[in-house]
């Protein structure tokens, strides 16, 4: 809570959390790994009242996915789509 009473939320990561998201060689099929960074970035936007924390956490899970294989080339476009989606 801030001192003038208002409420403020923040998403939290366990410290132990190994961010084992599906890597590219999976047999999944594409939209798996659109319908993850389109969850993942609405729920982030939920979760977070200061857009700060938003963006924090947003670019943590692309370190991630990049992390688990993941090219920029690949996950870039997704997560252009997906951060236009929560600005409607």
């Amino acid at each position: 809570m801030e001192k003038d009473g208002t409420l403020t939320s923040k998403t939290y990561v366990k410290e132990m959390n190994l961010h084992l998201y599906i890597p590219p060689h999976s047999a999944h099929p594409q939209s798996v790994l659109k319908s993850l960074i389109f969850g993942n970035i609405q729920r982030y936007w939920i979760q977070n009242t200061s857009e700060e924390d938003f963006l924090a956490i947003s670019t943590a899970f692309y370190a991630h996915l990049l992390n688990r294989g993941w090219t920029h080339d690949m996950l870039a476009p997704v997560f252009r789509e997906a951060a236009d989606a929560v600005d409607r």
